[in-house]
């Protein structure tokens, strides 16, 4: 029996038989059926990934601040470790060359844990003295080395790296009890296995790698894999990677992987590799998986630049923890769901290509990455999952009612890595922008931004990503940003809607905040209004509150739903039909019409209006005022300062309000 899914997403079972093929379809359900429990959105998927990066951070929050590497500037990286993945200790040499931002320098510094040991610094083959205290290596030079020239210096090391519980250096066993080491360095776990400068502002321009390791055992790394070479019993593997690359995404994962390639071609021309290294005994099940990772490239390269590295590879490791970690060119991954993949995958660009340049601005990383692994499902499964997912974004956000998306306390652990601001709200204000500016605008803002040479192969702060929108939308995006990225809270909306006998709907917009930072969200709606056989979408720009909107409708209309296709982030609005009568047979008349100095208002049966709105076409009210008295049930407005045009007189008693249409002339 095979399982078909056909472009009506209608589920058919198909049989065959030796006898005489025969296909019997025979249709189970008019409901879209769920293929693969793997394509779902997790609603859980993203605080896993948020908990995984937490880890090394809470250790940073406990030591000292690092001052290390202020004076020089990070050229390139040669590493040599020595890894059994059966013993955890790790033994080798960092070769850094580096250039002074002085004119002169007389020491530098490395991070690195007391856990390790240094063996000896060499400089120009010469040994040189250093302190190792506070985790920060510090070393004296015997002369002043001069700024602006290239040189290098060696430290040679050994330790076991403290089993401190955050995951940078981690031992594990898979299978048969067959043991696998990985790193995992994001924001600042590096220096708990090798000497570095951990440092987002200064990227390393490019590294080689190489490991030792016993035979049987495969070296997962950055770049591109130039050799394995068998020496006796172990083997040494080198990877390079030419690529500017910040120092918390240089890792290493050695167990006994079992290597496939999935292909990737490219729009511009040629194709290049995606190297997966996965457990023996999970190779057939990764087989039917990973494939699915070509498609989603297919579909960021149509909107998007290629790949940053393509000149040399991606790839998948995998580890044994609970989600994925974006090393460049080669995520290490808990899992190939396809949430997993997509999200890993995105980050190569946002994240790796171009780096938050403060952990204040981590939304540029993390939800970029949330919004296009999310989006993937309005262009794959037949967008059957894509309401689903951006109504769990919505419903993670509008938790709690407080919360930015920039983070302005860094020092504390769970705000600075909380899935529902730094991920989905990250990532809905990305979605919303789209609504706002249009998909033509937004894409382009993407792409100037992940093409400007000033924030390529470096960094970037929540300021540029504006720019390029600004630019590409030509328009102010201040408000927008104020409002959904350095403020906090969503709108609530308290909205009612009626419609006259010609037609016309009426649809008048309250809006609330959930949190006082903001005094008005300004955004274009989204309405969806039925009737018996027609169906109308209609994006309307609201500007102010009780903002009245009058929309000429052919049809009668039923129902009027909002935001049903989760276009904007809000909570526990409200859509009132008022049902009201919007004609002549009311008990309140509007005389003369048109009208020139004077307009009255006349009621019958003790009707007595407790509120008048004056407004304009658009809805803006230009007037209102409560009558104390009316004088044989007649009240009279001098208008003569309105301009000639088209008018609404709202009159309010009680449970009832009546609408009128005026011509000033």
């Amino acid at each position: 029996m095979q399982l078909y899914i056909t472009s009506k997403r209608l589920l058919f079972m198909k049989f065959e038989t030796h006898h005489n093929m025969k296909k019997i379809f025979l249709i189970l359900s008019l409901i879209p059926i769920l293929v693969n429990a793997q394509y779902q959105p997790d609603p859980d998927f993203l605080d896993r990934q948020a908990a995984l990066k937490m880890k090394s951070y809470e250790k940073l929050l406990k030591q000292p601040k690092s001052s290390s590497g202020l004076n020089y500037d990070m050229k390139y990286g040669r590493y040599f470790w020595i890894v059994d993945p059966a013993i955890r200790y790790i033994r080798g040499s960092v070769t850094t060359y580096f250039e002074p931002t002085l004119a002169s320098i007389n020491e530098m510094s490395f991070d690195m844990t007391e856990s390790l040991s240094v063996d000896s610094i060499v400089f120009h083959n010469t040994n040189l003295t250093y302190t190792h205290t506070n985790d920060i290596i510090t070393i004296a030079f015997s002369s002043p080395v001069s700024g602006g020239a290239t040189d290098s210096i060696t430290v040679f090391y050994q330790g076991d790296p403290a089993a401190n519980g955050f995951g940078s250096f981690t031992q594990d066993f898979h299978g048969d009890n067959v043991p696998i080491i990985w790193t995992l360095s994001e924001p600042y776990g590096a220096h708990d296995w090798m000497p570095c400068k951990e440092s987002l502002s200064d990227k390393i321009d490019s590294i080689d790698v190489f490991t030792q390791t016993p035979t049987g055992y495969k070296t997962g790394s950055n770049g591109v894999l130039i050799s394995e070479t068998i020496n006796g019993d172990t083997v040494e593997t080198h990877w390079k990677h030419r690529h500017p690359i910040v120092t918390y995404l240089v890792a290493f994962a050695v167990t006994n992987y079992a290597a496939y390639s999935n292909i990737v071609p490219l729009p511009s021309g040629g194709t290049f590799e995606v190297l997966n290294y996965v457990y023996p005994e999970s190779l057939a099940t990764a087989q039917t998986e990973t494939p699915r990772i070509v498609e989603i490239f297919d579909l960021y390269h149509q909107f998007i630049i290629e790949y940053p590295f393509k000149n040399e590879k991606y790839g998948h490791a995998q580890c044994g923890f609970g989600g994925g970690m974006e090393h460049q060119t080669m995520s290490f991954m808990g899992d190939f769901g396809h949430e997993l993949m997509a999200h890993e995958l995105m980050h190569q660009w946002f994240g790796d290509y171009i780096t938050c340049g403060s952990w204040k601005d981590l939304w540029l990383n993390e939800g970029f990455a949330t919004f296009f692994h999310g989006w993937t499902y309005e262009h794959m499964f037949e967008g059957f999952y894509w309401n689903i997912w951006k109504e769990q974004q919505i419903n993670k956000v509008t938790q709690y009612p407080s919360g930015s998306v920039y983070c302005y306390d860094t020092t504390d652990v769970s705000l600075l890595f909380s899935s529902r601001l730094r991920y989905s709200k990250g990532a809905m204000i990305l979605h919303m922008l789209r609504w706002e500016i249009g998909d033509s605008a937004f894409f382009a803002g993407i792409n100037n931004y992940l093409t400007n040479p000033l924030y390529t192969n470096k960094t970037a702060l929540t300021p540029d990503i504006i720019q390029a929108f600004e630019t590409a939308a030509d328009t102010s995006l201040t408000d927008y940003f104020n409002d959904w990225c350095y403020n906090e809270g969503y709108p609530i909306y308290n909205i009612q809607w009626w419609q006259e006998t010609n037609n016309n709907l009426h649809i008048v917009v309250n809006q609330s905040q959930s949190h006082p930072s903001v005094s008005f969200f300004k955004m274009h709606l989204p309405f969806k209004v039925e009737g018996a056989t027609d169906t109308l979408m209609l994006r309307l720009h609201n500007t102010t509150s009780d903002q009245h909107f009058i929309v000429p409708i052919g049809f009668s209309v039923s129902q009027l739903k909002f935001n049903s296709d989760f276009r904007i982030v809000t909570k526990n609005s409200v859509v009132t039909n008022n049902n009201l009568l919007i004609d002549n047979s009311d008990n309140i008349a509007v005389f003369p019409n048109p009208i020139n100095r004077y307009v009255s208002i006349k009621t019958e049966n003790n009707i007595l209006p407790e509120r008048i709105e004056i407004s304009d076409i658009t809805g803006k009210i230009i007037n209102e005022f409560v009558p104390k008295f009316f004088k044989e049930e007649e009240f009279k407005i001098d208008v003569s300062y309105l301009r000639a045009g088209v008018y609404f007189i709202k009159i309010i008693s009680g449970n009832k309000t009546v609408l009128k249409k005026i011509v000033k002339e």
